[in-house]
């Protein structure tokens, strides 16, 4: 799963389709208005709290969210994903 919906995370999903190491999910945003969306043959999926988050996870199988911003992950870090069990889950930044 790739945090956001920005060039940047749309370019990062570009180049993590070329890699046989990574399967692509969808897009996590905190916009709401983005639901739904498509980028690049993938969902957007909405959220608001841990509970939303918590929810994809199970649904999903998310194993990884990537961030291509740095800033993103130090808001969300803080703001959600302390509080979700990621126990198993890679949450990392490029």
């Amino acid at each position: 799963m790739v945090y956001g919906t920005s060039d940047k995370s749309v370019s990062m999903v570009t180049r993590l389709e070329q890699s046989s190491h990574y399967n692509v999910l969808g897009f996590l945003t905190p916009d709401k208005l983005k639901d739904g969306q498509i980028r690049l043959d993938h969902k957007v999926y909405w959220f608001e709290t841990e509970e939303d988050i918590a929810r994809l996870k199970q649904i999903l199988g998310i194993e990884s969210v990537l961030f291509s911003k740095y800033s993103d992950s130090e808001e969300e870090k803080s703001r959600i994903f302390s509080t979700v069990d990621f126990a198993n889950t890679d949450v990392s930044i490029h």
